[in-house]
């Protein structure tokens, strides 16, 4: 198989740490763009890559912290009154919406063997990574009330 050399824009960000770590395990060169700004969030607005690097060399630092599930911790753990829980009128059996969760170490590995997959037609890959298994937020919020035995307070916020 041939190595490529690749270049990967976002490196300073979490997902791209990520796929330069899984393109290296497999024997690549990742070349590296970023102009360590926090990056447009809405790239991937509905990917909602979550996890930690099983081997603890990679980290996030959001400032401020917006994904769900640190913020739902934070909240059971005390470190902030409640969640805001903004949409309650979705087509949902909660009302609340539904996200496909991803680990962040699937989700860059999935990247790198992307630019192996064959493309025979030359229209390029289409490749759903999710898992297909859905959660509300409610649901994740309730998990995290369960499993960590401390009931999580919602603050029912408006959107403006």
């Amino acid at each position: 198989m041939t190595r490529l050399a690749v270049l990967v824009t976002g490196r300073a960000g979490f997902v791209g740490g990520h796929t330069c770590k899984a393109l290296a395990k497999v024997g690549d060169l990742p070349v590296v763009c970023d102009d360590l700004s926090n990056g447009v969030q809405d790239a991937l607005r509905y990917f909602n890559a979550a996890g930690v690097d099983p081997d603890g060399e990679l980290g996030e630092n959001h400032r401020p912290e917006t994904p769900p599930i640190p913020l739902v911790l934070q909240a059971a753990h005390g470190k902030r009154p409640d969640i805001a829980m903004f949409g309650a009128d979705y087509d949902t059996p909660d009302e609340t919406c539904i996200r496909d969760y991803v680990h962040v170490s699937d989700l860059a590995e999935a990247h790198a063997l992307a630019l192996y997959a064959p493309r025979g037609d030359g229209e390029g890959l289409a490749a759903n990574l999710g898992t297909g298994r859905g959660c509300s937020v409610r649901e994740v919020i309730d998990t995290v009330g369960r499993v960590t035995g401390r009931p999580v307070a919602i603050r029912w916020a408006i959107h403006c």
